[in-house]
């Protein structure tokens, strides 16, 4: 089912999004007109992304620009990969480090950290 972005995924977004690196602007714009479709799996939830209108590509050559890594209390982290594809912003993929089971409910994104891609660090 093809849905609004709820407040819990808008949350995982704005802090993904937060980091520094090249053409985030241009995420955000896309991210502003789209809607998404989500499938949450034993190890795994992915957020899929439909864009809802024509927008600007993303202007560098990079599959995943962005990793954000939300270290939990008393658990292995939990991993945040945000892919593009063709220049549009494509899906989420989270996962726990260890690839174990995971729920929408346990997740704190409160302490992060962020693995940037070479190719679009500043």
């Amino acid at each position: 089912m093809i849905r609004e972005i709820n407040d819990v995924e808008r949350t995982w977004l704005d802090k993904i999004l937060s980091a520094e690196f090249k053409g985030k602007d241009v995420l955000k714009e896309q991210l502003s007109k789209t809607r998404v479709s989500v499938e949450e799996n034993v190890g795994f939830i992915l957020v899929k992304f439909h864009l809802t209108e024509r927008v600007q590509k993303y202007p560098f050559n990079v599959i995943a620009p962005v990793y954000m890594i939300a270290l939990q209390k008393n658990a292995v982290p939990i991993i945040f990969a945000l892919f593009i594809v063709n220049g549009y912003i494509y899906e989420m993929e989270i996962f726990n480090a260890d690839s174990s089971e995971i729920s929408v409910t346990s997740i704190d994104v409160t302490d992060i950290e962020y693995d940037i891609n070479a190719d679009v660090r500043f």
